[in-house]
């Protein structure tokens, strides 16, 4: 019986490459303005080259409908960001991202290579691996 293994496909081929990230003494404001003008919902936050978090767009507005008192133009990232960041290797099976993200319910993945941030990987990125590879397996 033929017990074949299928292919690893890394994270790296699925995630968004190069995203933008913000420091965490970063206005909110802008930060919000950046996320419009790049369409991104999740942003690294890194601090001297190293990742210390991620601000997502449903963060920052959860913040700011609870804070009705503080004016959003004196917010700094480091005030809504999350510090519990999933971040994994850029070879990480696809697979493994998926399930932990799912599993801890994750928006996202920040995909790293020798500790330089690379990519993001989103439930947006998912469905479009997943469109992908049921696609691919349908043409085979």
């Amino acid at each position: 019986m033929d017990k074949s293994v299928a292919p690893a496909h890394p994270v790296e081929h699925y995630m968004t490459p190069a995203p933008r990230v913000v420091g965490p003494e970063a206005n909110v404001v802008q930060v919000q303005e950046l996320m419009r003008e790049t369409g991104a919902r999740h942003l690294p936050v890194v601090e001297q080259s190293r990742l210390v978090g991620i601000v997502s767009e449903r963060d920052v507005l959860s913040y700011l409908e609870t804070r009705t008192d503080l004016d959003p133009t004196h917010l700094l990232v480091k005030a809504v960001m999350q510090t519990d960041v999933y971040s994994v290797d850029r070879a990480t099976p696809l697979d493994v991202v998926a399930e932990r993200m799912a599993d801890q319910k994750y928006g996202s993945a920040v995909v790293w290579n020798g500790g330089e941030v690379v990519g993001i990987f989103t439930t947006i990125d998912a469905n479009r691996a997943l469109v992908k590879l049921i696609r691919g397996s349908a043409m085979s």
